[in-house]
């Protein structure tokens, strides 16, 4: 996520957990309110019961009418501090403790009013005993008060405590929500992020260890694959004009086509690990393309495109290899053409070229996909066979001689024919390849002392003779 993303989240994580803790001041504050509330009205109502009864001990003193009046007006007020400590006080028990003391006050009331309407009428009494009776009574009103008072101070620490803890879990949640949250939209994505980033560091390194064209593509595939698991992924050369194929280019060349199937259309973020990775495929495929083209083309006769010697020692050395595995044998054959010098002096060096490439093809259909067929120079071409025996190899070069004795290529129609010098191995057997050369090119010139258009084995006795004939 962005840089903007994150400061929204974090502002967000502020002002959420500011706004708890001010909601947690707001319930402290309204229970310190609600108890200042009921210990003002419970004060307030102890301190009329004792304004009234010195009221009324005024009264009964002096028998002063004006003092009669403040009784009742103390009274009057005693009542509305009663109702407003009912109304301050809302739980239950608490509200049973209020009715106890307001109990108690009424019985005060009772005694206060019995004794002041005596005074009124003049009947005489006992004031000092009346007055220790109604202390009494103000006394068990002021205990009653102060349990009272201890009891909604206890409550309300409860509270407040209560409401206190409330709070703190509340933020602790919230600070666990939005760790959650940091971890879903902030940690997790930006873990995957840096793995992603690692693996195409990894894939960008492996694809340095490729070794052909067809390799890296196959790394590419691969990855591809792994980028969208349940996809199927080919790489295909620059020749491939699908329409559902992705361009695989480096330095405004193509050089090649990725495609990828898939069931499901790709999210955004694997879109462009995919477009990252042909990217970073692209240079190296171009590079291992143009030096397998360069090394085709240095292991190619340009004329013919056939082999050139070079291919031709690589494709004896792998032959040789492979028969020693197999145990299997091989066959080297040496094709010089007939009179071939005619051709180039009478009909010129284009029509010569014409027909080297047309004896060039007509080797290279009459033997197997798998046979090496090479072009040593001039007018002398190799043709190797593997996993023949030496009369196999024998009817190969008799199709490969008739092929080319019936060519005719041309207006007037020009050909030639071919002194096959054929030498092979033994299923087995461990030869010399050079000496295995060295016979067919020795029964190359015994075909030729033999007129030509023919095809001769190596031998020992083939070697000699060629020897007498070079001598």
């Amino acid at each position: 996520m962005t840089r903007i993303g994150r400061i929204a989240f974090f502002a967000a994580f502020a002002l959420v957990v500011g706004g708890v803790a001010w909601l947690q001041f707001d319930v402290q504050r309204s229970l310190a309110d609600d108890a200042s509330a009921s210990t003002t009205a419970l004060g307030t109502m102890v301190e009329q019961v004792v304004q009234t009864e010195n009221s009324a001990r005024d009264f009964i003193g002096s028998r002063d009418p004006s003092a009669l009046a403040s009784v009742k007006a103390s009274r009057e007020q005693l009542d509305a501090t009663v109702a407003d400590a009912r109304a301050a006080i809302d739980d239950h028990d608490l509200r049973d403790r209020l009715a106890h003391e307001a109990d108690l006050i009424d019985d005060w009331v009772a005694a206060m009013s019995r004794d002041v309407d005596a005074a009124a009428r003049g009947v005489p009494g006992d004031d000092a005993v009346s007055a220790a009776q109604r202390g009494a009574l103000v006394s068990r009103v002021r205990v009653a008060n102060d349990a009272l008072l201890r009891a909604i101070d206890g409550q309300d620490h409860g509270a407040r405590d209560r409401a206190g803890f409330a709070g703190i879990l509340a933020i602790i949640v919230c600070c666990l929500v939005f760790a959650a949250l940091n971890w879903v939209l902030f940690v997790r994505s930006e873990r995957r992020a840096a793995r992603a980033r690692d693996e195409q560091v990894a894939f960008a390194e492996q694809l340095q260890r490729a070794r052909s064209y067809d390799d890296a593509g196959a790394m590419l595939a691969r990855h591809l694959e792994h980028l969208s698991p349940g996809a199927v992924a080919v790489v295909t050369g620059p020749e491939d004009r699908s329409l559902a194929g992705r361009p695989i280019s480096s330095g405004g060349e193509r050089v090649g086509m990725a495609i990828l199937r898939s069931q499901h259309d790709l999210d955004a973020p694997t879109e462009r690990l995919v477009h990252d990775s042909i990217l970073r495929a692209a240079p190296v495929l171009r590079t291992l393309r143009t030096l397998e083209i360069a090394q085709a083309r240095a292991a190619t006769d340009p004329l013919t495109g056939l082999g050139n010697r070079r291919l031709v020692e690589d494709a004896i050395a792998r032959m040789v290899a492979q028969a020693r595995r197999t145990g299997d044998g091989y066959a080297v054959a040496v094709v010089d053409l007939d009179h071939f010098k005619a051709v180039n002096d009478t009909f010129g060096h284009h029509a010569g070229d014409a027909l080297l490439i047309a004896i060039a093809d007509v080797l290279t259909t009459a033997t197997r996909e798998y046979d090496v067929v090479g072009r040593q120079g001039g007018d002398e071409f190799i043709v190797l066979l593997s996993g023949v025996r030496e009369d196999q190899a024998l009817a190969v070069m008799e199709r490969c001689r008739d092929a080319i004795a019936s060519l005719r290529i041309g207006d007037p129609p020009i050909g030639t024919t071919a002194s096959f010098g054929v030498a092979a191995a033994s299923p087995g057997a461990h030869h010399d390849v050079e000496s295995l050369v060295r016979a067919a090119d020795a029964a190359v010139y015994v075909a030729k002392a033999r007129g030509g258009n023919c095809i001769v084995p190596g031998s020992d006795d083939v070697v000699d003779q060629a020897s007498a004939f070079l001598a």
